[in-house]
């Protein structure tokens, strides 16, 4: 059994007893019982401008609000207006020795609870471990985040546990077999340094999903990087995807997809594509690492296909549409 207790700091002065010494105080929840009827709080010393502190005990009182009231008498036997206090009470139920007796699966979307795709538990019990294979055939490439939720033997679901993974369809222009895929976000460690990613199997037209690992970004704009090796070590051009991620008030973490950019490098010859539809006219400007404006264009918000003729370099593209301003290194081969 757990006992509820609240605890107030309260103020009487006898401005509401007309400058009298104040020599008792009560309170009460719910009805009043009528005055010098309710739970006494303790003064220890009277006098015209007093702080009292008070633990009233809650075990009885139902899940949901209440109003706590607080008053004083004054030494010639005048009770104060009651003060009041609203406050909720909230039984929690333990959890120990709860068995998780249902686990399911959703992506991206939340069909409701009982309505995910199930996992299946083979033993119940309060702390398990559970492999599963999650069906991502049909999703489409790009970002997804995975939500996982359990269900104890009262009913009760926990809140879900997110995993965010991307999907990235693997394609070899010269029919060589794919053996090495990593990514890397915002800066590039160099070949072979970025986090790897485990390929169950090679060839040339691969479809790989992989975890990202978000947990040490900070708030705001980022940029995935994606690249492969074939087995004559040749690495494929780097394939982003630009995303603004998010940490709420409350510790969760969002993450929305921006735009795709690809391939980088190239020799000037970018394919451009919107996670969402963009509104208006779309602001391309191009600067060298000196910060010199080297290209500058607008388009409209549609367009697909961008083409710059630049000496071979390293670059800063902004793009800037009505939703999004966003910018990224590229390489003019």
């Amino acid at each position: 059994m757990k006992i509820y207790i609240l605890g107030l700091f309260v103020l009487f002065s006898t401005s509401l007893c007309i400058g009298q010494e104040i020599t008792k105080a009560e309170y009460y929840i719910g009805s009043d019982p009528g005055f010098g009827l309710a739970t006494p709080i303790t003064v220890t010393s009277s006098g015209d401008d007093l702080t009292l502190s008070l633990t009233a005990d809650l075990q009885s009182l139902a899940k949901g609000f209440h109003v706590i009231n607080l008053r004083a008498r004054d030494d010639l036997g005048r009770w104060s207006h009651p003060t009041q206090r609203f406050f909720y009470v909230f039984k929690l139920q333990s959890d120990l020795a709860k068995e998780i007796d249902r686990l399911e699966y959703f992506i991206d979307t939340d069909p409701g609870f009982g309505l995910a795709s199930p996992v299946t538990v083979t033993s119940p019990g309060n702390n398990i471990t559970i492999d599963f294979d999650a069906v991502i055939q049909s999703l489409s490439e790009g970002f997804h985040v995975i939500n996982i939720r359990a269900r104890d033997d009262l009913g009760r679901w926990s809140h879900p546990t997110q995993r965010f993974f991307y999907v990235f369809k693997l394609q070899s222009g010269s029919a060589r077999e794919i053996g090495r895929l990593e990514y890397f976000i915002d800066t590039d460690p160099g070949f072979g340094n970025g986090t790897p990613v485990s390929l169950a199997t090679t060839g040339n037209d691969l479809t790989v999903n992989f975890d990202v690992d978000v947990s040490t970004l900070s708030s705001g704009d980022h940029i995935l990087y994606i690249r492969c090796n074939d087995d004559l070590g040749r690495w494929s051009d780097v394939y982003s995807q630009a995303f603004s991620f998010t940490i709420t008030s409350i510790g969760e973490k969002e993450l929305v997809p921006l735009f795709k950019l690809y391939p980088n490098p190239s020799k000037g010859n970018f394919r451009l594509e919107f996670s969402e539809k963009q509104n208006g006219l779309l602001k391309l400007n191009i600067k060298d690492m000196n910060g010199k404006t080297v290209f500058k264009n607008e388009y409209d918000s549609n367009v697909n296909s961008i083409n710059v003729n630049l000496p071979a370099g390293l670059y800063l593209l902004n793009i800037e549409t009505r939703e999004i301003s966003f910018t990224q290194k590229i390489i003019i081969e």
